[in-house]
């Protein structure tokens, strides 16, 4: 509830990313930028940032957390009704696991596919 340190704190952790050139969770940050987007109202720039921290992570390798950044973005659009583009989004990247399914992550992704199965019935 405290989105204003939180804002303050992503920046600098922003800053210390591009100090140091460690860039493995610049993909998560970018994530976490898109939740306070989000809390705060601001859908639109929520979807820009779970999509740059998609692509981010495509290009990095690291799919645990492109399926982080696809469940984010995933759950703002089952909030905003768009069921189908959801579980296009996410039913192929889930299940390209098949290890680690009971990881947070997995069973996060599992429950909103779930959801959006529940949904769009």
């Amino acid at each position: 509830g405290r989105l204003t340190q939180a804002r303050h704190a992503l920046a600098r952790s922003v800053d210390l990313l591009a100090c140091t050139g460690n860039a493995y969770h610049a993909a998560d940050t970018w994530r976490l930028q898109g939740l306070l987007a989000r809390a705060g109202g601001d859908a639109s720039a929520a979807q820009n940032h779970f999509e740059a921290a998609m692509a981010l992570a495509q290009r990095q390798g690291t799919r645990s957390l492109e399926l982080r950044a696809a469940t984010s973005l995933a759950s703002l659009w089952v909030d905003a009704g768009r069921h189908a583009e959801a579980k296009a989004l996410l039913a192929p990247l889930h299940s390209s696991f098949d290890e680690g399914l009971e990881t947070e992550d997995l069973m996060r992704s599992a429950a909103l596919l779930s959801v959006v199965a529940a949904r769009s019935g």
